[in-house]
């Protein structure tokens, strides 16, 4: 079962507003879920670009407070490191569609005065859990500012012996996923990453 969750945008509504509702999402979907003949006990959260940001703070939220439902996240382009430092935030920094200077806005958009950029609450990059994160699937655009910090993700998460699958997808750019018609890459790796989906789920659920 496949829930798509319309959360709260910024300006109008700044940190913390989307990652409360997705907290209150989580809970509802563990508390309800069954009934919709969903399984309340194997939860991936999943997202792209910010939307990607909620899931990996989401899923470092259920590390935190002991929530088992959730085992394991699937980032498309994720933004995971708002401190804009990256050598990919430099290589890439424009002509690329997504820029370094609209990332900087997007995210003064969406934060309050006192939040900054290696808050682990809006950089689950620099958060201090790795080793309690549940298994990961990502996927980045090779052609993207936000390209190193989902290496950097995976590889710390390696680094914990977490389980993890990490594909850099080469010639294309941030959002390509939205645009098959334009990327075929984008439906490989979708394919590719809803079978190892898949995969994942059939070995934490025995047969029945």
């Amino acid at each position: 079962m496949l829930l798509a969750i319309d959360y709260s945008l910024s300006p109008e509504n700044r940190f913390p507003k989307a990652l409360q509702e997705g907290v209150h999402v989580l809970k509802w979907v563990i508390k309800n879920i069954a009934s919709y003949n969903g399984n309340p006990d194997f939860i991936c959260l999943s997202g792209d670009s910010a939307g990607g940001n909620l899931a990996a703070v989401l899923t470092q939220y259920a590390a935190e407070n002991s929530i088992e439902a959730v085992k394991l996240q699937f980032l498309i382009y994720p933004v995971l490191d708002c401190s804009f430092s990256s050598q990919s935030y430099n290589e890439f920094s424009d002509g690329y569609l997504l820029t370094k200077n609209a990332m900087e806005f997007y995210f003064d958009s969406y934060k309050t005065p006192d939040l900054n950029g290696e808050d682990p609450q809006v950089s689950p990059l620099f958060n201090k859990i790795h080793e309690k994160l549940v298994p990961a699937i990502l996927v980045s655009a090779e052609l993207d500012p936000l390209k190193d910090e989902g290496f950097n993700y995976a590889e710390k998460l390696r680094n914990h012996q977490r389980l993890v699958s990490y594909e850099c997808i080469q010639g294309v750019t941030h959002a390509f996923i939205q645009l098959p018609g334009v990327f075929p890459e984008a439906d490989q790796a979708l394919v590719s990453s809803a079978l190892k989906i898949k995969d994942f789920f059939s070995r934490c659920v025995p047969p029945s």
